[in-house]
């Protein structure tokens, strides 16, 4: 029983883990290149274009972050949806993309 608990919290926080690496990814790595493209629009100013990546980011990490969870994770887990266990989690995934971009882009790629 308790588990079955543990597993479902754990199914809870992965997939906003899930939604929160996509989210915080799409923005870091997508952000300098679409700023620069923005750029041409004299209607976005430099507080606007921020907000607007952010949301295009938001946008795409829900429409694949909530696929994954219909079609993979319920058919298959049982989870528990709590907004204490969303935002762990998001924070989490968020934290998981500083130490990937750290790593990864600091290391090998500069």
């Amino acid at each position: 029983m308790k588990s079955d608990m543990i597993r479902m919290i754990m199914m809870g926080l992965i997939t906003m883990c899930i939604f929160a690496y996509i989210d915080s990814g799409l923005f870091l790595t997508l952000e300098e290149d679409l700023t620069d493209y923005i750029k041409e629009y004299e209607y976005l100013d430099d507080y606007s274009r921020p907000v607007l990546l952010s949301g295009i980011a938001s946008a795409l990490a829900i429409l694949i972050s909530k696929s994954i969870k219909r079609y993979i994770i319920l058919p298959n887990f049982k989870i528990i949806e709590h907004p204490i266990i969303d935002a762990i989690g998001i924070l989490i995934g968020t934290f998981l993309v500083i130490i990937s971009y750290e790593f990864f882009f600091k290391t090998y790629l500069k």
